[in-house]
């Protein structure tokens, strides 16, 4: 299914690549039935639609979120936890070796400035705006985004976390300010870090 097909049948989708990464993830993490178990504790339609998931594809984002949370019920773990561990690797595998060097090349401003466009590499809804507070300090506010997950927001905030830190961020760490999932009109990310590429650096 392509983007306009999907955006037909109506909702926030999602790019197929990021649940092959979540499935690689479980398997690589917790062993070879580590995705067999999420798979199991999912409803049959959401099985059905996993099994034809191709990375080029677009999906519910629904089923993003349910993904999120049943590997969190069924490997036993919270989301400040597991999602941590998902959102990093997920970032290492999106961030290619030669993507991660030109990236190195601008300051952090500049790539943060520039997560909208990539962003829409993987999700058709949301609207980012990055603010600079200061030499090592960066807001990114996320609205209308179609998650209703706080699973879902903890992944994505160490994957912020970890693509920072691939472009030269040293010790990057990722505040969730506000989150839909707690009531809060839009999500808000405050980003810091101790050294390497500041904002104009």
């Amino acid at each position: 299914m392509d983007l306009a097909e999907a955006r037909g049948a109506g909702g926030a989708k999602f790019k197929g690549l990021v649940l092959v990464n979540a499935r690689d993830f479980c398997r690589d993490r917790f062993g070879p039935s580590g995705w067999d178990r999420v798979i199991d504790a999912l409803p049959t339609a959401d099985r059905a639609v996993i099994a034809g998931v191709v990375q080029v594809g677009w999906y519910d984002l629904a089923l993003y979120d349910r993904v999120h949370e049943t590997i969190e019920v069924v490997h036993g773990r919270d989301a400040s936890s597991i999602m941590t561990e998902l959102g990093h690797y997920c970032a290492e595998r999106d961030l290619t070796t030669v993507h991660r060097l030109f990236l190195r090349m601008a300051s952090v401003g500049f790539v943060l400035g520039k997560y909208g466009e990539y962003w829409r590499r993987y999700q058709d809804s949301g609207e980012w705006t990055v603010s600079t507070e200061g030499p090592r300090r960066v807001r990114g506010t996320l609205s209308g985004w179609g998650s209703t997950s706080e699973a879902t927001c903890a992944r994505l905030a160490a994957y912020v976390e970890r693509f920072c830190e691939l472009c030269g961020a040293k010790g990057a760490r990722v505040t969730r300010a506000r989150c839909r999932t707690r009531g809060d009109r839009v999500c808000e990310y405050l980003i810091e870090w101790r050294g390497g590429l500041g904002i104009t650096s």
